[in-house]
């Protein structure tokens, strides 16, 4: 809500207070209900906000990212396992783009965003082009796709801790030269773990199936997705296309697939050491095989799978499918 405020002749723009329910303090969140409340959220940038209700963007045809370069969101946002849907944001000449353009020291958690249709130029994905922070329990579908550079399907640059995040994201990375794309971040200077891409990635090199470039850490992963690269160079890679001195472990891509789909990858790491990732056939990531043959999965406490949702690929428990 904005109030007006008139100082000596100038006509100044003041908000006032948030129009949902709460405080924002951590104890009592902003509660937002509807896309008015969502649209409040850059009006206060380090609040705390929780999702009450599920909320259809189709009434907003591009959305303005919350947060940017220089004022990043350093918040908190709880999904409460709500979804957001059909977020549509079309800056194709402009940097910093997704739900959030920018976050600093953030948490995000316990969101789906359903069917987002993203470009942009630098640094774009469906959750946040920057991010740093805390990510947890999220999931995406969608199509992301960027004209330069750090395109991915949930974040362009990660320098936070992602855990159990899923991306069916088909993401497109354009650009040429030196560009970074991946089916989850362009580039991975935090950790990721229990995490996992399904949408097929196509970018200029280094180009992953999960990662572009890690220079941080990946656990427990798996890319089910085709990889495809633009242009000269090396790094292209089923789940890394450039491990830059990263640690990776205990992680899979669809080796098979690529191959039957002609995809431009041979290994699961382009550049660098691959060691921690081994290439499966689609039936071994596929129920009921990936039990047995994607054993580093913990699909006791974080993992499930069944034949009818996710492909048949393994699934998050969080996201509360039927494990079989």
């Amino acid at each position: 809500m904005l109030a007006l405020l008139l100082v000596v002749g100038v006509h100044v723009e003041v908000w006032a207070e948030f129009s949902g329910a709460g405080d924002g303090d951590s104890e009592n969140p902003y509660e937002i209900a509807t896309a008015e409340h969502l649209d409040e959220v850059r009006e206060d940038l380090d609040a705390h906000y929780v999702l009450v209700d599920d909320i259809d963007l189709s009434g907003e045809p591009n959305w303005d990212p919350i947060g940017d370069d220089t004022t990043p969101f350093t918040g908190s946002f709880d999904g409460d396992f709500h979804t957001i849907e059909n977020l549509t944001i079309d800056r194709g000449n402009e940097d910093y783009v997704g739900l959030f353009g920018s976050t600093d020291d953030a948490t995000i958690s316990n969101l789906t965003l359903e069917n987002v249709d993203i470009s942009g130029e630098n640094r774009v994905g469906a959750v946040a082009g920057n991010f740093d922070g805390v990510m947890s329990k999220v999931a995406v579908d969608g199509t992301v796709i960027g004209s330069d550079d750090d395109i991915g399907g949930v974040a362009g640059v990660s320098s936070g801790d992602l855990d159990q995040v899923i991306a069916d994201v088909q993401v497109d990375g354009g650009g040429g030269g030196d560009s970074h794309t991946g089916g989850l971040v362009a580039i991975n200077n935090g950790s990721i773990i229990n995490s996992a891409t399904l949408g097929d990635i196509v970018g200029p090199k280094p180009v992953g199936g999960l990662v572009g470039e890690n220079n941080g850490s990946i656990e427990k992963t798996y890319a089910a997705g085709v990889v495809s690269s633009r242009g000269p160079g090396d790094g292209e890679g089923g789940l890394v296309g450039d491990n830059n001195g990263g640690t990776i472990s205990d992680s899979y891509w669809n080796e098979e697939l690529n191959d039957l789909e002609d995809g431009d990858v041979t290994a699961g790491v382009g550049v660098g050491d691959g060691s921690g990732v081994q290439g499966r056939n689609i039936s071994d990531m596929q129920w009921p095989d990936a039990y047995d043959e994607m054993e580093s999965l913990d699909f006791d406490n974080e993992w499930g799978a069944n034949p009818d949702d996710n492909d048949g690929y393994p699934f998050l428990q969080w996201q509360d499918y039927q494990n079989i």
